[in-house]
């Protein structure tokens, strides 16, 4: 799933489908739904069309009464209204409920925004001292680090990422980050300083994560001893600034020349030469543009410098604009720790890793019975999944990523102290294993544990559940089975990512290297995860324009996957219940409702049409047609025959995991 971030179009993308469906008045060609009791509540039969055969379209048999009772589909951009858009908001509402007294010292300091000027002014001059004092390039280059620690700006940022199983540091050349304000570039033709304020939230750590190029775009800043030499004469200052930071430079990597922009516009991640330009400059101009980037934080203080900006360029700085920025770029990790000491129960983190320990466990009994695999690959895909980091609900957590505003006095000094506590967050888990690692990083760096989301992170071989897939609606105790499997369905989505057409491009420590054992293997696969392809592309979503299966393959193989994973995971539980005859029809038969239900959504034709250049998953008609189509058992739960619209001959249905 993408992440969910209510100013961003990738939320709104995640629930987008088409309008169209397919009508059939003969109630006689859908399965008869046995009455039985039922051993939790169940509630989604008031939402079933049964004027709609299951066969031919099954999202609007399981939808459309919902479907024609919304009315207004213009709530979000393009139209669009549906149950994730609820969980979203619900999302947002359980974050805002969140008390603090770290937030609340943040929030009496935004009603005395300038009062502690001179205090602040001296914390600046203790920065623009340590600059001053430097009397050589070297000597500049680790006051950048020692700068960094004490959470001022500078021109790279960090984040940890794994290498050969065990975290490490990683530059990003990506001065957009420092999400106050950067250096303008007209400052260079003119002898003011004019401030760019950017307070945008960045979402560019999600495609660095999940991209398959990760791992050998990293190069080493020190690598073995025998081209150690090299390394450091290529890159000596940020060997100085891993020493001022203290952390050992063979533990430091960067983003290589040849590393692709992930993003457009003002996302885009900068090219490794802008960080090269910085290592080359003279001592003069490096002195000269360092002070200019901590010296963007004079207007956290200096009331005279935010009046004239705003005079000047019609850009306001407001204390809720800088705690918005800080929430959103370096308070993550502590704000999920405030949200988990409020939501997350030792019970809960149990319940998550028992059921994906169900689901893994059906994994393994499905891939047993694979036949277009072989015995070699069937093993490294085992040992993959069997080396996967489960990450639930919340980790143990590092007290070095808990800030502390207790002996704040002023915005500035919050700033400097969340800027501060995110550095030592990230250095604090170099060398660690991915294991210990992984969760801590992905909170802090980009996905903290509020979110409406679940993710599999190929970098670290994890999957990653985050809390509300564990709360009421999407989880509820009250509930019948087959509701809370189809919850599931996401949970093993995850997992599977691990072996799309982009996760089987990393091996079991999270490093570039094919599970493949043969050529073969990879082109078996190759040729099923081209068969999906085409069948989501042969998808009309409005007349002429169809579905993109290329552009949501990973999705859609995680998607086909992730069912089927649940599915049959629910049936070992039917069998442990006893479950037989019509009662077991019935229960499964719910299961697909359940699932239908998660992705329930209306939504309009101009929704689709950005939806279907814009969204790497498919629309959710077709995350649920598409998906049923392809699965045997749902052929048999709801008597699907031949001459339904949705009917495929054994021979063409594709399985892949």
């Amino acid at each position: 799933m993408k992440t969910i971030r209510l100013w961003m179009l990738a939320a709104i993308l995640l629930l987008c489908g088409t309008t169209t469906f397919t009508s059939c008045t003969d109630e006689n060609d859908n399965p008869v739904i046995p009455e039985i009791v039922d051993e939790g509540a169940w509630t989604l039969d008031e939402n079933i069309d049964a004027t709609i055969k299951a066969g031919d379209d099954f999202f609007m048999h399981a939808n459309g009464t919902w479907w024609n009772k919304v009315d207004k589909i213009d709530l979000m951009l393009y139209g669009c209204v549906g149950f994730m858009d609820d969980i979203n908001t619900m999302a947002q509402k359980l974050l805002g409920a969140v008390e603090d007294d770290n937030l609340n010292i943040m929030e009496q300091h935004e009603q005395d925004y300038y009062a502690n000027a001179e205090t602040d002014k001296a914390r600046m001059q203790q920065a623009v001292d340590i600059l001053k004092a430097a009397t050589t390039k070297e000597e500049l280059w680790s006051a950048m680090g020692l700068l960094k620690k004490m959470g001022f700006q500078v021109p790279f940022q960090v984040v940890s990422l794994a290498k050969d199983g065990i975290m490490r540091l990683v530059f990003i050349p990506y001065t957009k980050f420092e999400m106050l304000s950067k250096l303008s570039q007209k400052a260079e033709e003119n002898e003011d300083i004019d401030f760019d304020i950017n307070t945008d939230d960045d979402n560019n750590m999600i495609d660095l994560l999940k991209s398959p190029l990760l791992t050998s775009a990293l190069e080493p800043i020190c690598a073995a001893a025998k081209t150690r030499g090299v390394n450091q004469q290529a890159w000596p200052m940020l060997v100085k600034i891993c020493e001022a930071m203290g952390i050992d430079p063979e533990q430091a990597f960067i983003f290589n020349e040849d590393y692709p922009h992930l993003a457009e516009g003002e996302n885009e991640i900068e090219p490794v030469e802008n960080l090269k330009a910085f290592q080359e400059m003279s001592f003069e101009k490096l002195s000269e543009t360092l002070l200019s980037y901590i010296s963007d934080d004079l207007l956290l203080y200096d009331e005279d410098i935010a009046n004239s900006l705003e005079s000047d360029m019609g850009l306001v700085l407001t204390p809720d604009s800088i705690n918005q920025a800080m929430t959103e770029n370096y308070m993550a990790y502590y704000l999920s720790y405030a949200y988990a000491r409020k939501y997350v129960t030792p019970e809960m983190k149990e319940r998550g890793e028992q059921f994906v320990a169900e689901l893994m466990q059906s994994f393994r009994q499905r891939l047993a019975a694979y036949t277009w695999l072989s015995d070699a690959s069937k093993q490294n895909v085992l040992d993959k999944l069997d080396n996967m980091i489960v990450n639930v609900a919340s980790p143990e957590w590092m007290p070095e990523g808990l800030i502390d505003l207790s002996q704040s006095s002023s915005i500035f000094e919050d700033v400097l102290e969340i800027r501060s506590t995110y550095t030592e967050l990230i250095t604090a888990l170099v060398g660690k294993s991915v294991k210990e690692g992984s969760f801590h990083s992905g909170i802090a760096t980009f996905m903290p544990i509020w979110e409406a989301n679940a993710y599999y992170a190929p970098n670290f071989n994890s999957i990653n559940i985050l809390p509300i897939w564990l709360m009421t609606p999407l989880y509820d105790e009250q509930a019948c089975a087959a509701y809370n499997y189809a919850t599931l369905t996401v949970f093993g989505h995850e997992i599977t990512h691990a072996f799309d057409n982009n996760g089987a491009k990393y091996n079991k420590y999270g490093d570039i290297g094919k599970i493949w054992a043969s050529d073969a293997d990879e082109q078996k696969f190759d040729e099923l995860a081209q068969r999906l392809s085409e069948y989501y592309s042969s998808v009309e979503l409005l007349p002429g324009l169809y579905a993109n299966g290329e552009y949501t393959l990973p999705e859609n193989i995680a998607d086909l996957g992730g069912v089927e994973m649940a599915y049959n995971a629910f049936n070992n539980y039917l069998k442990q219940q006893g479950f037989s005859g019509d009662e077991l029809l019935r229960q499964q038969q719910r299961f697909f409702y359940g699932y239908a239900h998660l992705w329930q959504a209306r939504y309009s034709d101009e929704y689709i049409e950005v939806c279907v250049v814009k969204d790497e998953h498919s629309l959710p008609k077709e995350r649920i047609n598409c998906v049923v189509a392809n699965m045997n058992d749902w052929y048999d739960v709801f008597n699907v025959k031949e001459g339904d619209k949705l009917y495929q001959t054994p021979e063409e249905r594709i399985h892949i995991w």
